[in-house]
């Protein structure tokens, strides 16, 4: 499934995009020290181990893209990036889970990348790029997830005790 905005005010702004990068309306994006944007699938965010990855994920997460890039666009561009808003996500629940918990990326299986439209639960406000926006039962295969951009606000930041 396509993360897609459901609820809110999507805070959309336009992105630079390096001409041949494959982008699909849905995908997380992220600001590469490059000056260029990439879904969360893009080989060049794996770094080390998945840990570091999430961590790098969340530092500069930019948002849910609402364009797509094709590869065979090979001048560099600009796509829509959603900064905010609440979006129906795929996540997988063993367990029930409230309102306000903290999400994160997910990687695929044993490889050394991100899907770049999913999302799990986070332990830690370092690794999140939203929170569920409303309670997910077990075994939900979907979710309301508030998307936090950490480069236009700050991000996810753990709640006060």
């Amino acid at each position: 499934m396509t993360a897609r905005l459901i609820e809110g005010d999507s805070k959309a702004i336009k992105v630079d995009v390096k001409g041949g990068v494959v982008i699909h309306q849905g995908d997380e994006i992220w600001l590469h020290s490059d000056g260029y944007c990439y879904p969360a699938s893009a080989a060049e965010l794996w770094n080390t181990n998945i840990a570091t990855t999430l961590a790098d994920l969340h530092t500069a997460f930019v948002g849910i893209s609402m364009d797509q890039r094709m590869a065979s666009q090979t001048a560099d561009g600009k796509i829509l990036v959603a900064t905010d808003g609440v979006f129906q996500m795929t996540f997988s629940a063993t367990t029930q889970q409230e309102i306000g918990t903290m999400v994160k990326g997910v990687q695929d299986g044993a490889n050394v990348y991100l899907l770049s439209s999913q999302v799990q639960v986070a332990a830690a406000a370092n690794l999140a790029i939203g929170r569920l926006a409303e309670r997910v039962l077990a075994g939900a295969t979907t979710a309301k997830v508030r998307i936090e951009s950490t480069i236009i606000t700050g991000g996810v930041q753990a709640a006060a005790s």
